[in-house]
């Protein structure tokens, strides 16, 4: 008998993708979003001997900039990411996307994950997306997916388009369709 939680007798195959080191971590960021971040702090899960990724997680930066034009950062919602990686990693990785070169705040958002998880790396990018390796776009392509250029885009891309609707059947047709279904002329 099938487990409640198995929908197919025939799962869809997974692709697994091999990437190693800052260069994999930040390429592999935008595949799995299906957006390149900006103003963001993205975690990324980790789990086993081998890291493998678990869980992404993204969220809004509060980028504040203060008199001497350092600009601080704040996520409201780090009592939440840090429960789940609490439940879903074994160590994290850090990427701050943003455009503020030394962000104030990092280093306090890394020690509140500390916590729950080791640290294994806190990078900081920019918002410029970055070019993706082969393997990623083969894999996604597998998929049915892309990386899009930025949220603003992947929300407009699962917007509602409405279709023009066919024009009504009309009266002048019905006698038409009834003969051609077997009805009286």
């Amino acid at each position: 008998m099938r487990h409640p939680e198995n929908h197919s007798e025939n799962p869809a195959p997974r692709a697994e993708v091999a990437l190693s080191g800052r260069d994999g971590l930040l390429a592999a960021v935008p595949a799995i979003l299906g957006f390149h971040p900006a103003e963001s702090l993205t975690v990324v899960c980790l789990t086993g001997p081998n890291r493998r990724v678990g869980p992404v997680i993204r969220a809004d930066l509060q980028v504040r900039t203060d008199p001497t034009g350092a600009a601080h950062i704040t996520v409201p919602a780090l009592s939440a990411l840090a429960d789940i990686v609490a439940r879903h990693a074994d160590e994290v990785a850090l990427i701050l996307y943003t455009d503020h070169p030394h962000p104030v705040g990092a280093a306090a958002i890394a020690a509140r994950l500390r916590q729950v998880r080791p640290v294994l790396d806190t990078i900081t990018v920019p918002n410029t997306a970055q070019p993706l390796p082969d393997a990623l776009i083969a894999a996604n392509a597998g998929y049915g997916r892309a990386v899009l250029a930025d949220r603003a885009e992947l929300t407009r891309s699962v917007q509602h388009r409405p279709t023009p609707s066919p024009p009504p059947l009309t009266l002048r047709c019905w006698p038409r369709w009834q003969r051609w279904l077997g009805g009286t002329r």
